[in-house]
């Protein structure tokens, strides 16, 4: 997925692509300019590592091909095009100086269109697969949307926002089934309890009783409002939290046992996929992670149905 990875490797191939082309450029109208310094192949050493790594991201993530072969097919092209691209540019970079303004140009165009691509792609994904990021979700099989119909609130009364997602029964049959292709390496370390359901995901598991999406700043909310407090022993009914590195809230998960060794059983929902017991390390989201304890009776936030507008109560009134 897009993530902060994602992210650093998108700059730093925007930046290198805008130093390359103005060098490239530079080598085609200066006579006296000389190909091949360091800092020339040092700049498009890093540009060829990042294009490999997001190459690699595109073949094995990509949120525009639902199926392997396309995914394969698009991203291998891509490649191609991508690497293209650099070639061009190391052949002006640091063969000999050329006043081809042909070629010279061509390349400058080629590295220059890449990082407009991937930029774009950037700003695209953020905005059109925000939520599916979020919900870890794969973006082509349906649409989160915001819940209008009900309010979640935690003890203080702030509220959290509920979410739902839309899908076709079909085209979400074939997401469940794929299951096992998705977490191969976790094949011996899980015990199925519930088929995937598109209700809730695994923060909507424990904190709405399995009936909506929440977000992981939803999340911190209720741990601020209904006092809960980090622990180090944990014991049943605790919840596990996993963040990213810039603290950021990933995944939650509830303990339902510890045995007398002192290993730890969890049990979460993997976004909208299936229901499983796993140890708190065994899973596909964070190594970091913190135990939480409440002394509520439920981690279940409140949720109301929500109030008409005023405007839709007149016209019920005037109806009436």
């Amino acid at each position: 997925m897009f993530d902060q990875t994602s992210v650093y490797l998108l700059l730093v191939v925007f930046a290198t692509g805008l130093f390359i082309s103005a060098r490239g450029t530079w080598r085609v109208v200066s006579k006296s300019a000389v190909a091949g310094g360091w800092l020339d192949k040092l700049t498009l050493g890093l540009y060829v590592i990042s294009l490999g790594f997001m190459a690699f991201e595109w073949l094995g993530e990509s949120y525009l091909m639902r199926t392997g072969l396309s995914r394969a097919i698009f991203g291998s092209l891509g490649f191609v095009a991508w690497m293209g691209a650099v070639l061009a540019a190391a052949k002006t970079l640091l063969g000999k100086p050329t006043q081809n303004w042909v070629w010279g140009g061509s390349a400058a165009l080629m590295i220059l269109i890449g990082c407009g691509v991937s930029m774009w792609s950037y700003e695209r994904y953020s905005r059109l697969f925000n939520h599916f990021v979020v919900f870890n979700i794969d973006a082509c099989i349906g649409q989160v949307m915001p819940s209008d119909a009900f309010k979640g609130y935690a003890d203080n009364g702030e509220e959290v926002e509920l979410f739902q997602f839309n899908t076709d029964d079909r085209v979400f049959s074939e997401f469940a089934s794929q299951f096992s292709i998705r977490y191969a390496r976790f094949e011996n370390a899980l015990i199925q309890t519930a088929d995937a359901d598109k209700q809730a995901n695994c923060h909507g598991w424990v904190f709405t009783n399995g009936k909506f999406l929440l977000r992981g700043t939803g999340v911190e909310t209720i741990l601020r409002s209904n006092q809960y407090r980090l622990v180090t022993e944990p014991q049943a009914n605790d919840i596990v939290i996993y963040r990213d590195v810039t603290g950021k809230i990933l995944h939650t998960a509830l303990v339902q046992a510890v045995l007398g060794d002192g290993t730890v059983i969890a049990e979460s929902k993997w976004g909208i996929d299936k229901r499983v017991l796993h140890r708190p390390e065994d899973q596909p989201y964070s190594n970091r992670l913190q135990y939480y304890r409440t002394d509520r009776l439920s981690h279940s936030i409140r949720i109301v149905e929500s109030q008409p507008a005023a405007e839709e109560k007149v016209h019920l009134t005037s109806a009436k």
